[in-house]
Order: C-alpha cells, then sequence, then structure tokens
C-alpha cells in the first residue's frame, strides 16, 4: 500500500510539474505575440506619420492656391486728369474754378477760397448705389505746399454758389447729371493747391492735379 501511494504521489507531482511548465511556455508565446503586435503598430504609426509629413507641404501648397485675389475696390478704375474725375459709377466734370476773395460771390467770410463748379453724372447701371454732389469731397482732398514742415491740408470753406443750397445733396438718379460747387480756405495767394483724388479708407491715390491760383 505504501508503495501504491508513493508512485501515486510521484505521479501527480509529475503530472503537475508539466502543467506548470506548460502554462510557462504559453504566457512566453502571448508575451512574444504582444510584441509583435506592438511592433507592427509602431510601424504603422511610425509609417502613418510619415506620410502625413510628406503630404503637409502638397497640402500647404493647395491651399495657397486655392486662395482666391481679392477684389478690387467698389469705386474700381478711378482716374483723374484735371478736368474729370472718372470712376466705375459716376464722372465729375470741372467746369471751372476761381479764388474768391472776401464778400466776393458766395463768401461772407474773411477768408479767400479757391471754388470749383462741377457736374456730377452717374452711370445708367448704376443702380446699387445711391450718390449726390457731395461725393466730391468723400473722395477728395486739397493741398497747399507753403509749410516746410508738415502737409498743409485745407480745411472745407462754405459753399460758394447759392445756386446749389438745394442741389449739393440731391440724389441723383442712374443716368442724371447734378451741378454743385464746393471751396477751399487758402492759407496764402501764392502757393498752387493741389487736388488729391483718392480712396480715403486705404489711403490710395487715384490722380491729382496742380492748380495755379495766382
Amino acid at each position: 500500500m505504501e508503495l501504491k501511494k508513493l508512485l501515486a504521489t510521484l505521479t501527480a507531482s509529475a503530472f503537475i510539474l508539466g502543467a506548470c511548465a506548460t502554462d510557462e511556455g504559453d504566457t512566453g508565446s502571448a508575451d512574444e505575440e504582444t510584441e509583435d503586435i506592438e511592433s507592427v503598430d509602431d510601424s504603422e504609426t511610425e509609417a502613418d506619420s510619415e506620410e502625413t509629413n510628406d503630404e503637409s507641404p502638397e497640402s500647404e501648397a493647395e491651399e495657397e492656391a486655392n486662395v482666391e485675389e481679392p477684389e478690387n475696390d467698389e469705386e474700381g478704375d478711378v482716374s483723374f486728369d484735371g478736368t474729370t474725375i472718372s470712376t466705375k459709377d459716376l464722372t465729375i466734370e470741372i467746369t471751372d474754378y476761381k479764388v474768391l476773395a472776401p464778400g466776393e460771390g458766395n463768401n461772407y467770410t474773411d477768408e479767400h477760397l479757391l471754388a470749383f463748379w462741377y457736374d456730377t453724372t452717374v452711370h445708367e447701371d448704376v443702380t446699387d448705389s445711391e450718390y449726390d454732389p457731395m461725393i466730391w469731397i468723400m473722395i477728395t482732398r486739397a493741398i497747399q505746399d507753403n509749410d516746410p514742415n508738415a502737409i498743409n491740408e485745407l480745411n472745407v470753406g462754405i459753399l460758394p454758389d447759392e445756386a446749389h443750397l438745394d442741389s449739393q445733396m440731391q440724389t441723383i438718379k442712374p443716368g442724371g447729371t447734378v451741378s454743385s460747387s464746393v471751396s477751399y480756405e487758402l492759407t496764402d495767394l501764392e502757393t498752387p493747391v493741389e487736388i488729391i483724388v483718392e480712396n480715403i479708407a486705404t489711403g490710395e491715390v487715384y490722380g491729382s492735379y496742380t492748380y495755379d491760383i495766382k
């Protein structure tokens, strides 16, 4: 009986040791599989990263190529030759200009004025904007260059012609023309005055002309 018990005990021990060895072997295989999977994942991640980096310059180039150029401003092509201001929407024709002394014409001030008379015509195809003759002071400024240290921009003076008391702010119909006038307060009676036509918002100059006032 003791011999049978001893054999049974040895058999059970051998079975347990074999099972343990099998478990350890399985664990090693699982670990190796896990490492293999992680290696594959790392390789794919690096490959994806390289592809992303390779595509980035092309993507940036494509984005730059798709950027639209800015459209022209609302005034479109603008020109000024000293007699005519032409824009996309309207035309201003200067019909006369002269210096008004105090008490002359509608000048009831103590200043000498440089006065301009002009006709404003709105083009027939303009239906989405409204204009009046006051557009003149919105797109022009007057410079009398008699200051060695600073730009001498002249102040807008009084309306030089009483006939334009009403018309100066009338809304002009498409294809219509309205007459008006404007003046600037001179700071001397010798230095020429430059009228500059520009985009007041951006400072872009479209044209200029210098008028002799002597």
